[in-house]
């Protein structure tokens, strides 16, 4: 996991922080929903679906939405305050290139994005802590591509070494917030990235 501290001051009373939160299901962490433009938070690289650990070193993890959002409106103009956020990161190394890097990512038709829909457990990615249903944000250093045949062509560049940064998927409506939202796995495949580009039955559908 990367656990970042991202700290900012907002100045003015009329400044905002920009920034709010949601959970998915009663059992899950507090996440980003959403980071505005015009909040102090904006440029900060913050990114909806990180999971929020602490605002101003209070613990809120696995608090209410509504009590993380109270610690923020608790801090006085001209007071820094910081938030403690989580991504999930799966490191692997492909030691010949008979191994599987064993992840299936796909767009999602009601979400923006790259998603992982399926892990092998042969695959190099098994015994990392990335999970189905999660969002891609970073492959390799690199901001994950909107479209699977865009991340084909990355991950075909990237040699043996391959790194993912990803976070977990928002609920699908504001109404639904409380509902999850992974997505379902998507059939077992033994291809790799080399003999894949795009699968027909599933335009949208990179396996790895």
């Amino acid at each position: 996991m990367t656990v970042q501290v991202i700290s900012g001051v907002r100045d003015t009373v009329d400044s905002k922080y920009g920034i709010s939160f949601c959970r998915k299901t009663t059992d899950s962490p507090v996440i980003i929903k959403e980071v505005r433009k015009e909040g102090i938070f904006a440029k900060h690289g913050l990114v909806p679906g990180m999971v929020v650990k602490a605002v101003n070193g209070v613990e809120v993890q696995w608090k209410r939405p509504t009590e993380a959002a109270t610690l923020l409106a608790q801090t006085d103009v001209g007071q820094e305050v910081s938030l403690t956020v989580e991504s999930f990161t799966g490191t692997v190394h492909r030691s010949n290139k008979y191994q599987k890097w064993g992840l299936t990512l796909k767009n999602s038709t009601k979400m923006s994005g790259i998603y992982i829909s399926g892990i092998e457990d042969d695959g190099l990615f098994a015994t990392t802590e990335l999970a189905a249903g999660m969002k891609v944000i970073r492959i390799n250093g690199k901001r994950c591509p909107r479209e699977a045949k865009d991340v084909i062509n990355m991950v075909a560049q990237t040699g043996d070494d391959l790194e993912l940064v990803a976070i977990h998927a928002l609920p699908q409506s504001p109404e639904d917030k409380e509902n999850s939202s992974s997505q379902p796995a998507a059939p077992r495949s033994t291809k790799t990235v080399e003999s894949a580009a795009v699968n027909r039955e599933h335009p949208a559908l990179a396996l790895l």
